[in-house]
């Protein structure tokens, strides 16, 4: 599937076409529905897509099954979710008319945005009892790593969550991205 969904990302964004996350997400699940190796196993893809404005910092994105972004305020070590509501949509291949929402926000000045796959919220140790890493962890590392560079934060998430799982590592893919706005 990822050679298949890495494909028809690549094309699209050749073509230039879709400066709309939420237009680009919708027409990638489109495009996917439209596979057969996508929908025969019932499988599904997930994506989170933004851009950034780097003149007015304001950052558009758009989610197919993954969590919104963080930001942290550099100045208090304070760490908070863009966003109220359950804002993930649906992956990627499931239903063809499927919509997604676009989703914006500035990033402030002396903060960092974390934008990141539900891997790193759902890692868990395996025991009897299901415990994720979650929100809180996450938060929990960033804090306490507030005044180090971006690079060794970005390491501590990976480190943290993988102590956090007895070693077990992550049960999903995880990826992230970390921006800082001086």
């Amino acid at each position: 599937m990822s050679v298949i969904t890495m494909h028809t990302l690549v094309r699209m964004l050749k073509d230039d076409e879709h400066l709309k996350p939420s237009d680009f997400v919708a027409t990638v699940n489109r495009n996917l529905c439209e596979q057969a190796i996508v929908s025969a196993d019932g499988g599904f893809i997930t994506l989170a897509y933004g851009i950034l404005n780097g003149d007015t910092h304001e950052f558009q994105w758009c989610s197919a099954g993954h969590p919104a972004p963080l930001i942290q305020s550099m100045e208090t070590g304070e760490v908070t979710n863009v966003s109220d509501e359950e804002v993930g949509g649906m992956p990627l291949g499931l239903f063809e008319g499927a919509e997604y929402e676009q989703h914006s926000f500035t990033i402030p000045p002396q903060s960092r945005l974390l934008f990141y796959t539900d891997g790193l919220q759902e890692a868990f140790p395996d025991q009897e009892v299901h415990v994720e890493f979650g929100i809180a962890g996450i938060s929990a590392t960033m804090k306490k790593n507030v005044a180090e560079p971006i690079e060794k934060v970005m390491a501590a998430l990976f480190d943290d969550s993988n102590a956090f799982t007895q070693g077990n590592g992550r049960h999903d893919d995880t990826s992230v991205v970390f921006i800082e706005r001086f």
